[in-house]
């Protein structure tokens, strides 16, 4: 389902085994609106930042295009888009002229844009004038890393395949040349796994 929603907008891939697919279906029935107790509290404050979250798989877009996205990712009919802009402009749904200290749409962005390029938990951190925590937490919840490096070995296998050099894959795929190196080292050793290859 998110892969459909996401085919022409995300630049950013996901892992399909991170929380975020498990917490799609979730989010599209909670009520973000009231908090009776602090139970409440804490799955409107999850449940937020989760919604927040998802801007990182889509980092080139404009709020209104984002919260749009959103919406159609979530479809929950509790959750009009006019209150996923509210969120994602960290405003209260009680009070939209209060807000809240959650971390700017644009620093989640900038971490799901750079994930995606392969960078560093600390470079990201750094870039996004985040914290290291907050970063992983977007990290865990979407797989960004992990779907990173998934297409980077991907692309290696291909370029064992297809008889590339070690200098061809990184510059296809950006990488160092050590990195490319190790990367078709690994990929060899896939290929000779599953007998594809000889040793």
């Amino acid at each position: 389902m998110l892969d459909k929603l996401l085919e022409h907008r995300s630049s950013a891939p996901y892992d399909p085994e991170a929380p975020v697919v498990k917490e799609l279906r979730r989010l599209g029935y909670i009520d973000l609106h009231t908090a009776v107790d602090e139970l409440d509290d804490m799955t409107v404050r999850t449940g937020r930042a989760h919604l927040r979250y998802l801007a990182a798989l889509l980092p080139d877009l404009d709020r209104t295009r984002l919260s749009l996205a959103i919406t159609a990712i979530v479809c929950n009919d509790r959750l009009p888009e006019r209150d996923i802009r509210l969120i994602l402009d960290g405003r209260s749904l009680q009070d939209p002229t209060r807000r809240t200290n959650e971390v700017p749409i644009e620093a989640i962005q900038t971490v799901g844009r750079m994930l995606s390029q392969g960078r560093g938990i600390r470079e990201a951190a750094r870039a996004a004038r985040v914290g290291k925590n907050t970063v992983m937490a977007i990290d865990n919840f979407l797989g960004l890393t992990t779907a990173y490096q998934d297409k980077v070995l991907d692309d290696a296998i291909i370029a064992v395949r297809e008889g590339w050099s070690v200098r061809e894959l990184a510059a296809t795929s950006d990488l160092s040349k050590s990195q490319a190196h190790r990367l078709m080292r690994k990929a060899r050793e896939v290929l000779v796994e599953i007998g594809e290859v000889a040793q």
